[in-house]
């Protein structure tokens, strides 16, 4: 146990499984980032890798880029799997901020003490959360894009269906809401004899995104059940399963709210070209239909006029024809320009 929410948790895998010097993290991140598209405020929850981020950064990157600069969110819950300590049940961790290398993570501990009461199968131990990467190598990530949510942290221990019922309707009753965003740490399948998983040895490349990508249409439906009978079936080790789990049996009662799309997928056999040994990342983004998405929005401080757009196809014309020889260039003082050409903005 911790000491009344006021411990800071210490980062345990800096330097290993991502940059301990600020400089050096702040420039991979912004390197991963960069491949997203389009921020979309319409996005609730986010299923990332969490392997080194030589391996995982740029998949997760694509998914939380999405999230730069989007408004509201306040909160962000992490749920990751337990890759050190065996328990059955989720684990708060009694924390009151997370350290990185960028700064720290305050966790939002009222929020948290009222979960801890919530079920039977929430406590609040620390040492599920010690050494525990899937969960850290998140926050970075999260500090960047969303630098003033606070953190709900939950490692995820061994769950049953019905515990899985049990902590996805406390969860719900108590986190799900338009400031809250769900960060589900996984990686995909692990194959290779190291991992003591070999189902075929035969176009492996093909045959494992196929088994990847069975798994990802049953998320993308919200179906936890088939979910987990999949991973049953196949026997793919998809170490944040469970956590996937919740996040489905969180939002299948309202699905037809929700869609799911794969953000980015690859392998670091295709990032080694050895796939003897592979591990698979995928992102993939849940959006409320019911907000709007970028090309939805209507900020009519950046919508351009017809004449506004004419302005703009005569100048690049005039710019090219002087590129040219063909004509001085345009002399249109910036004054003479419409406000909404000179203000400042994204441009491509």
């Amino acid at each position: 146990m911790g000491h009344d929410w006021q411990e800071c948790r210490q980062a345990a895998v800096a330097g290993q499984f991502y940059p301990a010097e600020a400089k050096r993290l702040r420039t991979d991140l912004g390197q991963f980032l960069c491949g997203a598209r389009e921020a979309d405020p319409s996005i609730r929850a986010l299923i990332v890798p969490h392997a080194g981020y030589q391996y995982s950064g740029p998949t997760a990157g694509r998914a939380f880029g999405l999230l730069k600069g989007v408004p509201g969110i306040e909160r962000v819950v992490v749920i990751a799997p337990s890759h050190r300590v065996a328990f059955k049940g989720i684990s708060l961790g009694n924390y009151g901020s997370f350290a990185t290398p960028i700064g720290n993570l305050q966790v939002d501990t009222a929020a948290c003490q009222t979960l801890a009461g919530a079920s039977r199968l929430i406590s609040t131990r620390q040492d599920a959360h010690a050494f525990e990467h899937a969960l850290e190598v998140q926050l970075p990530f999260i500090q960047t894009v969303l630098p003033k949510a606070k953190l709900v942290p939950i490692v995820c221990g061994q769950l049953s269906r019905a515990d899985i019922r049990e902590v996805a309707d406390a969860l719900k009753a108590h986190l799900l809401d338009g400031r809250t965003l769900w960060i589900i740490s996984s990686d995909f399948t692990h194959f290779g004899h190291a991992f003591g998983y070999v189902p075929f040895q035969q176009d492996v490349p093909k045959r494992l995104e196929d088994l990847d990508l069975g798994a990802v249409q049953l998320i993308k439906r919200l179906d936890c059940a088939a979910f987990l009978d999949y991973v049953e079936q196949t026997g793919a080790t998809i170490c944040g399963r469970l956590p996937i789990a919740l996040l489905l049996r969180i939002l299948q009662t309202d699905a037809g709210r929700w869609q799911v799309d794969l953000v980015h997928y690859t392998t670091s056999g295709e990032l080694t070209r050895d796939y003897e040994h592979t591990v698979s990342y995928a992102s993939l983004a849940v959006r409320d239909k019911t907000a709007p998405t970028p090309s939805q929005r209507t900020d009519s401080s950046q919508m351009l006029s017809g004449k506004e757009k004419q302005t703009l196809l005569d100048l690049a014309r005039k710019s090219i024809r002087a590129h040219l020889g063909l004509e001085p260039p345009p002399a249109l003082p910036p004054q003479e320009h419409p406000p909404v050409l000179t203000g400042k903005a994204a441009s491509f």
